[in-house]
């Protein structure tokens, strides 16, 4: 868990320092939401659901900047919710666990709602099983009742 929440730091600081290999992610972590919501909208969505710098994609960008505004203008836009990340050390995170992991129960049940899969595991370990692990307990709640 804390290997996790360690690789996600790490991820958006590099993401700052590397000036990100994409420069949406670049806008997102800067904080610059008035062009991230241009290029949002004006991105395909093949181009949206990609995978950018650091095998994130612009979602996994903007939960990991906890970006309530963007990631409701990329489900606006239909991206995949479900893509993994692709990188060396953290491949197979979904946007809701990484969201989980962040701690940010706004982003999960925004990603909830959306249609996220809450099942999809990452090593062995589900978006809940990551909850119970950090005892955030309106979180486990926002999956136990996505459960029923």
């Amino acid at each position: 868990m804390i290997v996790v929440r360690y690789l996600l730091l790490v991820a958006a600081i590099v993401l700052i320092l590397a000036g990100c290999k994409s420069p949406i992610q670049n806008d997102i972590v800067l904080s610059n939401r008035e062009e991230s919501l241009v290029k949002v909208n004006a991105y395909s969505l093949r181009q949206l659901n990609q995978i950018q710098g650091l095998g994130l994609t612009i979602l996994h960008t903007a939960v990991i900047a906890n970006d309530i505004q963007i990631a409701k203008a990329l489900i606006n836009r239909k991206v995949n919710l479900d893509v993994k990340t692709s990188s060396i050390n953290n491949s197979g995170l979904t946007a809701l666990h990484i969201a989980v992991q962040s701690e940010n129960p706004e982003m999960v049940k925004l990603l909830l709602s959306a249609g996220a899969d809450h099942e999809i595991k990452f090593k062995d370990l589900s978006a809940l099983d990551f909850a119970k692990i950090s005892q955030n307990n309106e979180v486990i709640e926002l999956l136990i009742n996505k459960n029923n």
